[in-house]
């Protein structure tokens, strides 16, 4: 499961660094990119894994975060409105 984690003050390397290494101690969580510009990581991480779980713990590293829906499922919402917005019905 993939969950897109928006961290404000996430703005240099070292930044991410510490939000990064707070998250690899949630149990569960296997994989994060980090993205200094845009403010995001890319957690990938168990089904059991919530929302709360990842915010508390980047709070507890000192940031302010707010996780977007699960991002696999953001993608394909995504990919689906393109289609539909290119569609034009055959009559």
């Amino acid at each position: 499961m993939q969950k897109l984690l928006m961290v404000d003050g996430m703005r240099t390397k070292e930044a991410a660094n510490a939000v990064v290494a707070a998250l690899k101690t949630v149990e569960g969580v296997t994989k994060i990119t980090p993205s200094i510009k845009d403010s995001a990581l890319l957690v990938e991480c168990a089904p059991y894994v919530t929302d709360s779980d990842l915010f508390a713990t980047a709070v507890a590293a000192g940031f302010n975060a707010e996780v977007k829906v699960d991002y696999s499922l953001q993608t394909a919402i995504a990919e689906a409105e393109k289609r539909i917005e290119g569609y034009t019905p055959k009559f």
